[in-house]
Order: C-alpha cells, then structure tokens, then sequence
C-alpha cells in the first residue's frame, strides 16, 4: 500500500520550484508510471498532398522520405502527495478540472471521433463523472459543457478504455481483463501520453488521477502496464495524426475549390511554405540562393492561406503593403516575406511570382514542378542570362544610386519616403507556429513602422541580413 489517501501530488523539485515547499525527512515517494518519450529517424512514403496516396518513383516503389518520430515510453517516477510535504499554504488541493482552450479545436474533436471504433457524443451526465465507455451499449459519452482541454483529454481516456478494456457482456465466458485500478492509471496514462504529443499540457490533473488509483499498487505491478500504455498511445497518435491530416487536406481542397469557382473572375493567391523540417532550406531565401542548393518552387511544399478579388488596378507592390502594413483581420498567415509566392488569376492567364530579394520573380514551375524538373535534367551547361525586365532594369539604378549609403543612411532614405525624418531596426520574436524566428521591421520617429521581413531569429539579428533587407525595401521606397 502506498499512500491511499494522497489527494494532490507533485515531484520533489516542483514541490520546491512552484510551491515553495519542501518535502519532510523521512517520506517516501509514490511510485508512477510518467512518460518517457524518445525521437528516432525513419524512413516513412511521401504522400501526394492532394489525394494523400503514396508517390510512386520511376522504379515503381514508393518514394520515401526521412522523418522524426516520437516513440512513447514511460518510465517510474517518485511523486509526494501535499500531506508529505511543508511550506508555504496551498489556497486549494483539490483536482480540478482543466480550463482552457485547444487549437483547431474542432479538428481535434473530429479526429477523436473517427480515431474511436465506438460513437462518441457530448451529453449532459449528472454527476461529477466527465465521461463514461458504455460496456453494453458500446459508446462513449463526454459531459458537454466542459473546457475544450477537458473534453480532448477525457475523450482520449474513454477511447483509451474503449480500445484496452472493453469485453463482451453477452459472452458466456467473459475475457481476463486488469482490475479497476490498473484500467484508469492506464487510461489516464495513455491520455496524458497522446495530449503531451500534441502539445497539452493536462499533468495538473493526471498526475493528481493517477497517483489516486496507483495507490496500493508496487512497481512490480505499475512496471507491467509500462507496455500495454506504450501501445496503446503509440497506435492512438498515429491514427489521430492520420485522420487529422485528411481534415486538413479536405480543408485545402475545399478552399482551392472555393477559391476557383466562388470568387470573382480575377483573384490573387497567397501561398505561404508548410511547417517542417522539409521546407527549412527553403524558408525566407532568396530565389537564387534556392537553386544554387538545387531546389525548386514546388507546389507541393506551398499552403494555400488567403484568397481575395484582384482589382484591375492592384499590383503585387499593392498586396505586399496591403499584407504588411494594414493586414486583413482574416488573414491568419504570417506577414509577407521572402519565400512566399503570390498567384495572380487574371480571366484565363495564371502567373506565380515568387517574393525575392529586390522584388517579385515570376516562377511558372510554381504550377508545373514536374515538368520543369525534366527540364532542368535535360539541362548539361548553365543556361544563358536573360535580359533583365524593365523593373529589373530600374531596380539596378536606384542600387546604384545609393549603393555608397551606410544602412543607417539607407533608413533614413527610406524614412523620408513615408513623411518621416529618420528611423531604426527592430527584431521581434515570433511565437506560435512561427517560434524560433522573427520579424525584421523599421520603426520611424512618427511611430510608425514598415516591415521588411521575417528571418530565423539568429540570422535576424545580424548585419548582413538587415543590410539586405533594407537594400530591399530601399528599392520599393524612396524619394
């Protein structure tokens, strides 16, 4: 038995950390099973991102792809419950019920549904259950009302019992299955397992749950259940990842269909490049830079993220303001920077224009990518330089005009072009899904500001990337 009357427990180091309490001579832990997850490469198929079918190579076997992927493990811990423990006064030790909110929410609620192999419903249950897996009716019912991380999270814990624990009541012989205790550490387990994988945080109550039904229980009999749980989380992320990503491409391919036949005749297009460790290299870089590392504008790396009406008059000078200094309230991308591609639809004619350094240049393999990767094969000489446009052309001059300029000389250029005298350069850290870069911008003595770009926040910080960046914008903006 090891402490069954426990009501709030936390590690030795968050008890003084967080709680400014200590835990007294003498006590001994309370031994759960807590995650342990480790990364390992493995080669996974590339799927088409479309129709989410495997891309097959000219050898007729699937193309595959390196990626990361997170093994759930779980190891024993030691936890103390707050009775073991001295400090400073607790306002409340009870376990409450999680607040807050989830990110695609309802995604997330239908990929539960679809991962479960029972109906899932939100109703109202009296009492103080958050959810319930009917054995005889086989469906599982969540308390509706509930903060969306408590829903998510019981939801996984009653799919969990669903898939781990379910037996046939009408069975003459009724299967062997775990004890009451053994089936909630490791329900909740699996569900603080799957919400740590995606980010939710839900510790506060399930370290709290499970060291309650642990109790009485050793390491011998928690150690046994470190596999079953391992299982079970593993094969629960993977379908949720699965069934997540056809929501997501459904969405895709609801807005592609949106944008080509419920929008006006002449629209333009925003593509913005996906999360991931694919698309890194290409991230903000300048289009020459990409295909010296031979890489191309593909498509397929590209997310469509906002489409609107194209008036006859509007340029891609015009968007890039537009995006930059008065953002559309439902634009959800980041500001437009380096790397994105714009796609004018203009009656029949389609164009895509690639955000460069200087200026906008037009990539046609942006629609065709495997046709112009058959034409760059083809390809044994560097191809010829082409003339420069007439824009190009008056790109090249202005350069020159100021080229003798220091940075600081080059804002203040600029700084005039919008009524001001002078101004500065600032970085500012992206959070979300754009953590770990940052925003480069000039702010102007009127305290206004302009944004020039976006940049990896180590390489955002250093001169050579803010000189090229105002090298940029001083082209777009002077006298």
């Amino acid at each position: 038995m090891q402490k069954p009357d426990a009501s709030l427990v936390a590690g030795y180091g968050k008890w003084r950390d967080e709680f400014e309490r200590h835990v007294k001579s003498g006590e001994k832990g309370i031994k759960i099973l807590a995650p342990a997850p480790y990364k390992i490469k493995k080669d996974v198929a590339k799927t088409d991102p479309d129709t989410g079918q495997p891309i097959i190579g000219a050898d007729g076997k699937p193309v595959t792809e390196q990626q990361e992927v997170t093994i759930p493990a779980f190891k024993v811990v030691s936890v103390f419950d707050v009775s073991q423990t001295e400090g400073k006064e607790l306002p409340d030790i009870a376990v409450d019920a999680l607040t807050g909110n989830v990110e695609q929410y309802e995604d997330f609620w239908r990929a539960l549904k679809l991962t479960s192999h029972v109906p899932v419903t939100l109703e109202k249950i009296d009492g103080s259950a958050h959810g319930y897996y009917d054995l005889a009716e086989k469906r599982i019912a969540i308390d509706d009302g509930m903060s969306e991380l408590q829903t998510i999270k019981t939801a996984i814990h009653e799919i969990a019992h669903a898939k781990l624990h379910d037996i046939d009541l009408n069975a003459p012989e009724q299967a062997e299955r775990p004890d009451r205790s053994t089936r909630e550490v490791q329900a909740e387990s699996v569900a603080y397992t799957v919400c740590q994988h995606f980010g939710l945080d839900t510790s506060d109550y399930s370290f709290g749950y499970v060291a309650g039904w642990s109790s009485g229980r050793d390491i011998k009999e928690l150690k046994a259940s470190l596999e079953t749980i391992r299982t079970a989380a593993s094969e629960l992320i993977s379908e949720i990842e699965g069934h997540f990503a056809e929501l997501q491409a459904q969405h895709t391919a609801e807005q592609e269909q949106a944008a080509a036949q419920d929008v006006p005749e002449n629209t333009f297009s925003i593509y913005q490049l996906k999360d991931g460790d694919a698309t890194r290299d290409l991230r903000f870089e300048p289009l020459e830079q990409v295909k010296a590392a031979g890489l191309r504008v593909d498509r397929e790396n590209y997310e469509l993220v906002y489409t609107a009406p194209l008036s006859d008059t509007d340029t891609l000078e015009d968007i890039f303001v537009r995006f930059n200094m008065d953002r559309p309230q439902d634009f959800t991308g980041h500001s437009l920077s380096m790397s994105d591609v714009i796609v004018l639809h203009r009656g029949e004619q389609e164009t895509a224009h690639y955000l460069d350094r200087g200026g906008y240049t037009e990539v046609p393999e942006f629609f065709q990518p495997e046709q112009a990767a058959e034409q760059e094969a083809q390809v044994d000489a560097p191809p010829a330089e082409r003339p420069l446009t007439e824009l190009q052309k008056q790109a090249v001059e202005i350069a020159k005009q100021y080229e003798a300029l220091s940075m600081q000389e080059k804002i203040v250029v600029i700084a005039q072009a919008f009524g001001c005298t002078s101004g500065t350069i600032e970085t500012s850290p992206c959070t979300g899904k754009w953590r770990g870069t940052s925003d480069i911008s000039l702010r102007f003595d009127n305290g206004s500001s302009l944004f020039l770009g976006n940049h990896m926040t180590r390489q955002a910080k250093t001169k050579k990337v803010q000189q090229e960046l105002v090298d940029s914008a001083l082209v777009r903006y002077n006298p």
